[in-house]
């Protein structure tokens, strides 16, 4: 029987879902390889009787082996394999299909869309988080392994430059940042480091959810100990915690993080706590771009502050839509 070859948005959504392998081992497919991929709606269909419903949501976006062969209708969108991949890029997933790696699909959601999107997706990709599927599932999973990196992303695109989106993915990399643990901490990210063109502030990019070396005070003891924090710019020993609704609602983890921040502040780093209120509000998170701008030294031109067109579109991507937890 024939199967599918997921990519692009089918390939991110299937990623989103446990079946998906994390970790995955990749394996390299060719032309000749793939010459069972159902492309035709007839063969889609009798995949979706035999194994019921295909785990992604229709339009299907797959891969035909060649230009020839692919047949674009209602059930699928069908881009021909790229000739010459020389990097291992499909992972078996059941009977009914195999996916692309998450290098390969990125390379494709970067042939569409905007900078902005490129980013939020490669910090998801390098993340340890996965949100909902699709727009009726909404529901964020936590800390996964994460399914790429960006040293991993980079890597792929360089030795497959001839994949179109290749290009914009080199450069959507500039923005992002290896471990993001949740959507929100990739927003605050993007908000901070984007440039203004695309509705950030041009800050420099820190570190996400970094170990720190301490020294602990347990009674009259002192014990050497590792801290994280959320996003580090550790030479201006700088930390920005950001502070969800589940650290308002359990006091617990709020007596973790007064002694996690007792920790880090004795060893001479500044921590600024960020909540979703606080993001959510412009007034107020441009008061914390300047005071993050202000340890970091970095002088913002006033020109680029305020409620650009740029800006409004961006905060509306990520915060839109977005529950803040």
């Amino acid at each position: 029987m024939s199967k599918l070859y997921l990519t692009d948005r089918s390939a991110i959504e299937l990623m989103r879902t446990d079946a998906f392998p994390r970790p995955h081992e990749p394996m390299l497919l060719g032309t000749n390889d793939i010459d069972d991929a159902a492309t035709r709606a007839q063969q889609i269909k009798e995949l979706e009787r035999a194994f019921g419903p295909l785990r992604v949501t229709p339009p299907y976006h797959i891969f035909a082996p060649d230009k020839r062969s692919r047949r674009s209708s209602k059930l699928a969108v069908c881009r021909a394999l790229p000739e010459g991949l020389v990097s291992p890029s499909f992972v078996s997933i059941d009977d009914a299909c195999a996916c692309a790696v998450p290098e390969l699909a990125y390379l494709y959601i970067c042939q569409r869309d905007e900078l902005a999107e490129h980013v939020r997706c490669a910090m998801e990709l390098c993340g340890t988080y996965a949100l909902g599927p699709n727009e009726r599932d909404t529901v964020t999973r936590y800390g996964l392994d994460a399914l790429s990196s960006k040293e991993k992303i980079r890597t792929y695109a360089q030795e497959n430059h001839g994949v179109k989106g290749s290009g914009k993915a080199l450069s959507a990399l500039r923005y992002v940042c290896d471990g993001s643990a949740s959507p929100m901490e990739t927003a605050l990210c993007m908000l901070l480091c984007l440039p203004p063109s695309s509705g950030g502030y041009g800050l420099p990019l820190p570190e996400l959810n970094a170990e720190l070396p301490v020294i602990q005070h347990l009674g009259g003891k002192r014990v050497k100990g590792v801290r994280y924090g959320d996003l580090v710019y550790r030479a201006a020993r700088l930390i920005i915690e950001y502070q969800s609704r589940l650290f308002h609602e359990n006091a617990g983890s709020a007596d973790k993080d007064e002694d996690r921040r007792d920790d880090l502040e004795v060893m001479d780093y500044h921590v600024m706590f960020v909540t979703p209120g606080r993001i959510k509000d412009f007034e107020r998170f441009e008061g914390i771009v300047q005071r993050v701008a202000h340890h970091l030294g970095v002088s913002l031109n006033p020109k680029i502050m305020g409620t650009t067109e740029e800006r409004l579109e961006l905060r509306n991507m990520l915060l839109g839509n977005v529950l803040a937890y």
